[in-house]
């Protein structure tokens, strides 16, 4: 059940509108010093100092002003005492705090299941025990949620992690920016007249730090896919890109969401980011945002008039300025109201809520809308490339310094990773089923992997293999979709890895034979690459999630059937056509040809 927004987020009733200046509580003596300050928006530019950064309001003296100060609010730590006390965003601390993107619940149970470990319910990263996988992410993943302490003031940049609320809202113009960096060399210390805004304007750059890591979807969805090159080695051109921490990008091609200037926030709301007052153990739990939300058959879709709408929600689209008048504002597919996709005189639109630019929306394509891929979902087709790894090796190393991310410090031992190489190519298809419902979604290695857990556990033959392929949503979406090869006669799609098909007249049950790019890795006889063998399916575990697998051998057998069609018959034949309506009829119309047993 989704869970009611305005039970978690209310707004407080400072509301003037007009100005950015600073309008203090006459009570508060903090603008004899502070009263030339500038930068906030309306919902904050009159609630004075103290609602945020607590302290003493009614001392003339610094010192005594100053005791107990917090110098940047914002974080989770401090919350309730800050953002979320009452009359202003009540009730938002809990909602981040059970929110996935603080919980970390999702990476907590994948890398135990590698390690062996319990992976079963659902996890927060505050509570990371010092076990083999615990220890792991702690010291390789553990910055990267809500709860880790923003200490240092600044803006949002590439290698910022954690830092609560600010993670999201905290906004530093040019001038602001290179003040506080001149201030950080600046003697003096003079007070400074601007204040960072805290706004709605969540910019790409305040994802970019956690989501450039792991699934890499941050910079997928602007195109860039990492590389194994030292920066030394980059190529001097437009093609590289050289991230602040030293990674080396090549562009290969954003998604056209990106392309058209639409930034995350524009599909990915409050309820998803901020949590919807659940704990959920994965992030697919928490998802609400549907490509169906946006490109609809519109008389299948539900709308509601904005007087309607919850106050909250009004409330954002009055913030967001936009105009209401003769709209119908959409809900997704999952319940919830969409505060930037409406119905105008008939037709769909959405807003940028960062640009303001006006999309119109397009349905469905009449094939994406066939019967035979009812169960296929948009990212199965329309995913341009996916960033993969086919080959990690990961050891522990008692005696070289490590530091726990958790803990915010410096310890003895480390975890090392020695990975293959990085490839950006069509992800593997494969099978959800959850709640009653088939979807064919995408796949990528999630690890093929030696695991030696031997110099943390001391115990000498303590090194397992693994394959485990995991869902992605790469964020790299095309307009146009892969053609039908790409995923009827691909031996990737399918999960056999890369390669080619070649005839096998010989066999007229097995017409083709799979001949791989890659040698088989020693630990089970697969190619490097593989999610499982040719029409076959894995001896063991092969997946991340409980819920998804990799196609069954009759499943395989249908896919590779129609891409025996298309061998001959191109994507938009007359053959190709009647099969998308009527396979099964167009299996009868097959000529002696087509079945391979023509005589000579």
């Amino acid at each position: 059940m989704l869970w009611s927004v305005s039970r978690f987020y209310t707004w407080g009733p400072h509301t003037v509108s007009g100005t950015e200046g600073f309008v203090a509580d006459n009570t508060e003596q903090c603008n004899s010093c502070h009263h030339e300050l500038s930068g906030f928006t309306e919902g904050h530019h009159d609630i004075g100092c103290t609602a945020c950064h607590l302290g003493d309001a009614s001392a003339k003296d610094k010192q005594q002003a100053h005791a107990g100060i917090i110098p940047i609010p914002g974080n989770l730590s401090d919350a309730s005492r800050t953002c979320s006390t009452s009359g202003c965003h009540t009730g938002i601390d809990y909602r981040v705090q059970h929110s996935i993107m603080n919980t970390m619940s999702g990476v907590i149970a994948i890398n135990r299941l590698v390690f062996g470990e319990n992976h079963h319910g659902t996890f927060i990263a505050d509570s990371l025990t010092q076990s083999p996988a615990d220890n792991h992410n702690r010291d390789l993943c553990a910055s990267c949620h809500l709860g880790a302490e923003k200490k240092e003031l600044g803006p949002i940049q590439q290698e910022s992690r954690g830092g609560g609320c600010l993670a999201c809202h905290l906004n530093y113009t040019k001038a602001k920016s290179s003040e506080h960096f001149a201030k950080k060399i600046d003697a003096n210390k003079q007070v400074s007249k601007f204040h960072p805004t805290i706004s709605l304007q969540v910019s790409n750059d305040h994802c970019f730090g956690c989501h450039s890591r792991s699934g890499r979807i941050s910079t997928s969805y602007e195109g860039w896919h990492e590389t194994r090159l030292e920066k030394e080695a980059m190529p001097d051109t437009g093609s590289y890109r050289l991230l602040d921490d030293e990674r080396v990008f090549r562009y290969v091609a954003e998604d056209i969401h990106h392309a058209k200037g639409l930034a995350c926030i524009d599909c990915h709301g409050s309820l998803e980011v901020m949590g919807d007052g659940q704990t959920h153990a994965f992030q697919q739990e928490a998802e609400l945002s549907q490509c169906v939300d946006c490109h609809f058959a519109q008389a299948n879709h539900r709308t509601k008039p904005y007087d309607s709408l919850q106050y909250d929600t009004k409330t954002i689209i009055r913030l967001r300025q936009l105009d209401t008048q003769n709209k119908r504002f959409v809900q997704g597919i999952r319940g919830q109201d969409l505060t930037n996709v409406y119905i105008e005189n008939n037709h769909a639109y959405l807003v940028g809520k960062i640009n303001q630019q006006k999309y119109s929306l397009s349905p469905p394509a009449q094939t994406c809308q066939a019967p035979v891929h009812a169960d296929v979902t948009c990212n199965a087709c329309h995913t341009q490339w996916a960033p993969q790894c086919i080959d990690c090796h990961t050891s522990y190393d008692p005696k070289a310094p490590g530091f726990d991310l958790l803990a915010q410090k410096d310890i003895s031992g480390r975890w090392n990773e020695d990975l293959g190489p990085f490839l950006a190519d069509f992800p593997s298809l494969g099978v959800r089923e959850s709640n009653g419902k088939r979807e064919i979604i995408t796949f990528v290695p999630g690890m093929i992997i030696t695991l030696d857990q031997s110099g943390y556990t001391k115990l000498p033959d303590d090194v397992t293999h693994q394959r485990l392929f995991a869902p992605i949503v790469a964020h790299t979406i095309s307009a146009t979709g892969r053609d039908c090869k790409t995923c009827h006669a691909n031996p990737n799609a399918l999960g056999y890895g890369r390669g080619e098909f070649q005839k096998n007249p010989d066999n007229p049950k097995s017409p083709w034979t799979f001949i791989s790019e890659y040698e088989n890795w020693a630990h089970d006889s697969l190619p490097q690459d593989a999610w499982i063998g040719f029409l076959d399916l894995p001896k063991k575990r092969a997946v991340t999630h409980d819920d998804t697998r990799p196609f069954t051998v009759i499943e395989q057998q249908r896919i590779l059937e129609v891409g025996r069609c298309l061998q001959c018959h191109s994507d938009h034949s007359k053959a190709m056509r009647l099969a998308l309506d009527d396979f099964v009829k167009a299996k009868e119309l097959r000529t002696p040809a087509c079945l391979g047993t023509q005589s000579e």
